[in-house]
């Protein structure tokens, strides 16, 4: 109970940064084409995972005044899932609408929402599971194409990566 009330303080906190104007010289981590993404995911729906995204600009900027983005983020994540006897994997295709706002020039923050599809592969119960895909994270960024991302992710769990 203690951690869903920590993530609400998170939640709310981000809430508020977002809706803060954002600098016009924020530009440091605005995609330019694609924006590549590996990371790694814990605490989520298996007991470890990796996985990639393709960040694809739509429009930027969405609301005057502020500088910000919104991306399609079609992906894939790995899951490892320890069932006792059976261990098996998930495979889990997502794509997520993610708005970027860019707080400062090395740092920006985002909610996504987006649709997945896990496939169970290597466990008696080989199923495909259709599921909603929700997240909020942030971004510092290192230079114009390398940041430092940390997402809180559902049904993902924690994920930390790498943008390139």
């Amino acid at each position: 109970m203690r951690y869903s009330s920590l993530l609400g303080a998170v939640l709310l906190s981000g809430l508020g940064f977002m809706l803060l104007p954002a600098p016009a010289s924020a530009h440091k981590g605005l995609i330019q084409d694609v924006r590549p993404e590996a990371h790694l995911s814990v605490f989520g729906r298996g007991e470890a995972g990796i996985g990639a995204r393709a960040d694809i600009a739509l429009a930027s900027p969405v609301l005057p005044g502020m500088t910000d983005e919104l991306a399609i983020s079609p992906g894939l994540d790995v899951y490892w899932v320890d069932g006792g006897r059976d261990d098996f994997f998930i495979i889990d295709p997502v794509a997520l609408l993610q708005w970027n706002f860019y707080l400062a020039e090395s740092f920006s923050v985002f909610p996504e929402a987006g649709i997945g599809v896990g496939f169970l592969v290597g466990d008696v119960r080989d199923h495909v599971d259709v599921h909603m895909a929700l997240g909020v994270g942030g971004r510092v960024h290192l230079s114009s194409r390398t940041a430092i991302v940390v997402r809180i992710y559902w049904p993902g769990g924690l994920q930390i990566g790498m943008t390139f």
